[in-house]
């Protein structure tokens, strides 16, 4: 194998190594606390409501250890960061090719206003 796939596999086992570790960590970990606390009747809902936020948190680190760790992905998201920033600045910078036009107000002479305030009785 060449030196550049053996580099792109040894980064796909680590990341792969870390995506397995993260369930031992985010899910295990709370949940023995959580079981613990029942067990010696200390559990408290603060120590239940920050057991479930790690909890949650596994969904949001898995991919970002893909991003971490493989260069090709880092690569992509990298591109796309860049491609998203440039069309922010295009956005937000006013381009005016001309001059708008100003147009005459509406002659009210008090129809318009008496139309749409009219109840139809059926």
């Amino acid at each position: 194998m060449s030196p550049k796939t053996l580099a792109l596999q040894r980064s796909l086992v680590i990341s792969l190594t870390c995506q397995s570790c993260l369930p031992i960590i985010f899910v295990g970990i709370p949940l023995l606390i959580v079981v613990i606390g029942i067990w010696t009747n200390t559990c408290t809902e603060e120590v239940n409501s920050i057991a479930m936020l790690v909890f949650s948190y596994q969904v949001v680190l898995s991919p970002i250890f893909s991003f971490i760790f493989l260069k090709p992905y880092r690569r992509v998201f990298i591109c796309f960061r860049q491609k998203e920033m440039s069309t922010a600045d295009e956005k937000t910078t006013p381009k005016i090719t001309r001059r708008p036009s100003i147009q005459p107000p509406i002659k009210d002479d008090g129809q318009i206003f008496e139309r749409r305030n009219t109840v139809a009785v059926l």
